[in-house]
């Protein structure tokens, strides 16, 4: 088989994987669908059918971290003395009593110091990001890894993460029955909602923001009348643009009389130490004839 047709067999798989996955709750899945990270409406919405899902394997961070999937695999191998395999790739598991519940592990592993077989789940971070692992793995990825216990039947699991590209941590964890529960109740829940089409209750992320624009890209010309309650949000949400139209105006007012104290100045200083540049930024233009303008930009540094 030449280069192109694994390419097309390997793009076929993730299409058919893609296309199953829409038929439960997956690991990457579960913190969405019980409320941990925002999203829960978006994710209702992609289950239900109704928008389709991000493709977000374009992105160089997603590109990377899959690329570096075996490397951290390796290094964690190695570091701990256990056996990893990994699990078939765009390949489903199901939970024998919930067919909803679905993951796809990335790998499992072996431990003399343990009996029967764990599962590894393997990420990759940004220095930024260090700080969110200082005390252990985030929130989500512990729901994700429980899910991912709950339908393999594994008893433990471990998080192994590479930071910045250059430095590995792991993190044990067995079985918590007891927060498994919950979990699993709150995602059964949150099925039930999808079968039904009853969306969750509108929250006011970003995300929930995006799915109803997806949702509703077009008008029909009909009229509908609104419930009781929307002249409470009415009169709330005009009260909430006066104040931030006040603000707005409150905001430039401040910053004109830090450029005009300013004026021809880079650099300014507080009393207090802090720290204001009014420096200026070229852009380049591309058109028929490229061109450049520049403006200057005000930035603030805090003290230290």
């Amino acid at each position: 088989m030449c280069i192109g047709q694994e390419a097309t067999a390997k793009d076929v798989a993730r299409a058919r994987w893609l296309e199953e996955r829409k038929t439960g709750i997956g690991g990457s899945d579960s913190a969405r669908a019980v409320g941990v990270v925002p999203g829960r409406y978006k994710l209702w919405a992609e289950k239900s059918g109704l928008i389709e899902s991000d493709d977000l394997s374009d992105l160089e961070f997603i590109k990377w971290g899959n690329r570096l999937e075996r490397a951290v695999a390796e290094g964690f191998s190695e570091d701990t003395g256990r056996e990893v395999t990994f699990h078939p790739p765009f390949t489903l598991r199901r939970h024998p009593e919930r067919p909803w519940m679905i993951d796809t592990p990335d790998a499992y592993q072996y431990s003399q110091e343990r009996d029967g077989r764990g599962v590894l789940q393997i990420k990759t971070a940004g220095q930024f990001r260090a700080d969110d692992w200082a005390e252990g793995p985030p929130v989500s990825y512990q729901v994700q890894l429980m899910h991912e216990l709950e339908v393999t039947g594994c008893d433990w699991g471990t998080l192994a993460v590479l930071i910045g590209g250059q430095k590995l941590a792991w993190f044990d964890f067995d079985r918590h029955d007891r927060f498994i529960r919950a979990m699993v109740d709150q995602e059964e829940a949150f099925w039930q909602m999808v079968v039904d089409r009853q969306p969750p209750e509108v929250d006011g992320e970003q995300a929930t923001a995006e799915a109803l624009k997806r949702l509703y890209p077009h008008e029909n010309g009909e009229r509908v009348e609104l419930p009781a309650e929307s002249a409470e949000w009415d009169a709330r949400l005009c009260e909430l643009k006066e104040q931030l139209k006040a603000l707005d105006a409150e905001k430039t007012l401040l910053e004109n009389k830090l450029k005009a104290a300013i004026g021809e100045a880079s650099i300014a200083v507080t009393p207090s130490g802090v720290l204001y540049t009014f420096k200026e930024i070229t852009v380049q233009h591309k058109a028929k004839e490229a061109f450049s303008s520049s403006y200057r930009a005000l930035k603030r540094k805090a003290a230290k």
